[in-house]
């Protein structure tokens, strides 16, 4: 079954140029998604009493074209398929008024024990609840695993705050592209955009940033003080799609 609600590009999603931003992007899929599994009667209040949890570990959007301020759109979003820990969900922007398609998303999601913090099986009606409709032929499936900078330049620093985190305590899946963007060359227009979440950043801790660009792709990872690796965000320029 396919879930939609409609929005309206705000002037707070929207960068220099008026259109909105690829953060605003992933907050309306984001979004898009919690509002079905409440509508369902699965969302976050039932799925943290029993202990459970739907994290995004990756993202494969395609941007068409950015949606500018005030422009009235409808985000959709449908479950395709669940194979054992993972759930593979599509989502769309499109005109309220025409139609037309200004991005379109896989996501990959992996079905959590919040007790041990290890993936467990989907199953039950809060894991798969969903009724399914296929996925998009315009997108490719997720990549778990981005590639890692080969000669990253070191960017600088943050610290999650209170307003980066969400009700699962960890730093909203949104803020990493939010925080990304702010690292994107000016002149740079995203295609599409990539995501790998490998660890959680939690309040407090200091995220370092390391970014890479071959003037077709840019990239920026995101580490803790180990070395670890929180993120990736990969961004590939329009003119590239094919590549």
């Amino acid at each position: 079954m396919k879930f939609s609600y409609p929005a309206i590009v705000r002037f707070s999603e929207c960068g220099r140029d008026g259109l909105a931003s690829e953060a605003a992007i992933v907050n309306f899929f984001q979004d898009c998604s919690a509002m079905q599994s409440d509508f369902l009667g699965i969302g976050t209040d039932r799925l943290l009493a029993a202990k459970r949890g739907w994290f995004v570990i990756a993202w494969n959007i395609q941007i068409t074209k950015k949606p500018a301020v005030d422009k009235k759109v409808r985000v959709w979003t449908w479950a395709v398929s669940f194979t054992g820990i993972f759930g593979d969900r599509c989502m769309q922007i499109t005109d309220e008024m025409t139609g037309e398609v200004y991005a379109e998303c896989r996501a990959l999601y992996v079905f959590m024990n919040l007790e041990t913090m290890h993936p467990t099986k989907v199953e039950g009606k809060l894991g798969t609840g969903y009724s399914t409709s296929p996925a998009l032929a315009s997108v490719k499936n997720c990549s778990r695993k981005l590639p890692p900078l080969t000669d990253g330049t070191s960017a600088g620093t943050f610290t999650v705050r209170r307003h980066d985190t969400d009700a699962y305590g960890h730093m909203n899946n949104a803020r990493y592209v939010f925080y990304a963007d702010d690292y994107l060359p000016e002149d740079f227009k995203t295609f599409r955009l990539q995501v790998e979440y490998r660890l959680s950043a939690k309040l407090g801790d200091t995220v370092h940033v390391f970014t890479e660009n071959t003037g077709t792709e840019f990239e920026v990872e995101m580490r803790r003080e180990d070395g670890q690796v929180f993120a990736r965000v990969l961004y590939t320029k329009k003119g590239e799609e094919n590549d």
